[in-house]
């Protein structure tokens, strides 16, 4: 990583663990407002954290989940967590291709 960039990342350590995730992590919808949610929305989970072994496993679980209270499938996009920063060409291409479906 770019010494400045981790520099910058570092000194918002505070920003972002005190203000900004806090609301973040606080926030636990109640399946009934999962499921009371009227907009179309796809739920996403990288696939390379399918495999139960792995240890980003339980993100997919978490998606798997909020998948069965929207009634919809589990939309697998190229990488893991954060593809963008892996798989940036895939990771847009999948999504764009996803956008369109939802008939935006």
């Amino acid at each position: 990583m770019d010494a400045d960039l981790r520099e910058r990342i570092l000194s918002n350590g505070d920003v972002l663990f005190d203000i900004e995730m806090t609301t973040y992590l606080s926030y636990e919808p109640t399946p009934q407002e999962i499921e009371a949610i009227e907009i179309p929305c796809a739920v996403t989970a990288g696939a390379d954290n399918r495999d139960e072994s792995v240890p980003g496993h339980w993100r997919y679980e978490a998606a798997q989940w909020l998948a069965a209270h929207r009634d919809v499938p589990v939309v697998e996009l190229p990488g893991g967590h954060m593809p963008y920063l892996g798989q940036p060409h895939a990771f847009a291409q999948e999504l764009q291709q996803l956008h369109h479906s939802l008939g935006k």
